[in-house]
């Protein structure tokens, strides 16, 4: 589950012909950087789910991919749950089915609710709704995005025309 970023091809190929195929590609590497940094931060800022340690916040990541003019912005590895917060489980998934969960190590589950420990050895879990906190970050960042690549270049443009 990936956010990319890209952009409009034929006003890129117009600013080649203008300042060049390098200005060109270090603009729109700076607009790309810039995006994904924008996404990263509306996505930690606006979720639904509730944040406990902070990890899940930390873990939202953006790269641009090395050899090509592409950025994206993912859950990293730091947390391996993010992909079921993100996405529907269950019920509320593609399957629209509840899942067994037993356990790995004990004999038994344990969970405190209502100020009581329960225990059993199975449990059918209905799943969790989606929070996709990454595309709806990228939805509201949309007309940002597009302005901040007509600024970087702009920026080229004008520094290549010496104003």
């Amino acid at each position: 589950m990936d956010i990319r970023v890209e952009f409009d091809a034929k006003a890129a190929l117009r600013t080649i012909g203008e300042i060049g195929r390098s200005k060109t590609a270090e603009a729109v590497r700076r607009g790309l950087l810039e995006s994904c940094r924008l996404v990263q931060s509306e996505a930690r800022s606006r979720h639904q789910f509730t944040s406990r340690t902070g990890v899940l916040e930390r873990s939202i990541e953006y790269r641009l991919e090395r050899g090509s003019l592409v950025g994206v912005v993912k859950i990293s590895d730091a947390a391996p749950y993010g992909v079921f917060v993100h996405e529907p489980t269950g019920i509320y998934g593609p399957t629209k089915e509840r899942y067994q969960i037993r356990p790995k190590r004990k004999q038994a589950l344990r969970w405190a609710a209502d100020g009581k420990l329960h225990f059993a050895r199975l449990v059918n879990h209905p799943g969790s709704p989606a929070d996709r906190f990454l595309y709806e970050a990228a939805d509201r960042s949309r007309e940002r995005i597009r302005k901040i690549f007509a600024r970087h270049i702009q920026k080229a443009v004008r520094a290549e025309k010496g104003g």
